[in-house]
């Protein structure tokens, strides 16, 4: 599809949506599906995503969109995290050794920019969990203040253990963490 047929279709949805009553319910829905599609890493593009809030923000002003806009700047943040927190561990060979084999792939989410997320433990596995200690000490070292709660209902590994691959049943795509911002920076 080229460049001019997705605007098409973009600006035929802004269309619609100018005759929706109630846009709060159109952005709670689409702040929803754009959070699974970030988070999955299922997006066909981020620029026609972008394209769309940018769409958006000209029909309803910066408030409608802050948080949907606040999401791509949380997925951009949590890349770098990461990046550096993989060379952390290539600097660190006993906080690799730490990791138990683990590949942890971490996104770091501002509470008030996403959904929220349903509400039940799950169960990990004691190697998930030195891997998320170490993970953990790392973002606190470059963080003071702030505080990450795990959410379990969000993960989705596979791990081997003894020669044997297993998953876990409540597993969705990745370690989901959220991050409130410090007092000072918060946006609500």
């Amino acid at each position: 599809m080229s460049d001019q047929e997705i605007d098409t279709i973009l600006e035929k949805a802004v269309t619609i949506f100018r005759f929706l009553e109630e846009k709060d319910v159109f952005e709670r829905y689409y702040k929803q599906h754009l959070a699974k599609r970030l988070l999955f890493r299922r997006s066909v593009s981020d620029d026609v995503e972008r394209s769309m809030i940018t769409k958006l923000k000209t029909e309803c002003g910066f408030q409608f969109t802050s948080k949907l806009e606040g999401m791509f700047t949380d997925m951009r943040l949590s890349d770098d995290l990461m990046q550096g927190f993989r060379d952390y561990l290539a600097a660190n060979e006993g906080k690799r050794e730490g990791m138990q084999g683990i590949d942890l792939s971490v996104t770091v989410l501002t509470n008030t920019f996403w959904p929220p997320a349903n509400s039940f433990t799950c169960k990990l596995p004691d190697e998930v969990l030195m891997a998320s200690d170490v993970f953990t000490k790392f973002y606190m070292g470059r963080h003071n203040g702030r505080r990450l709660t795990w959410q379990t209902s969000l993960v989705r590994a596979l791990y081997e253990k003894k020669n044997t691959l297993k998953e876990a049943k409540c597993y969705c795509r990745e370690w989901w963490m959220s991050a409130p911002t410090m007092p000072s920076e918060s946006t609500n």
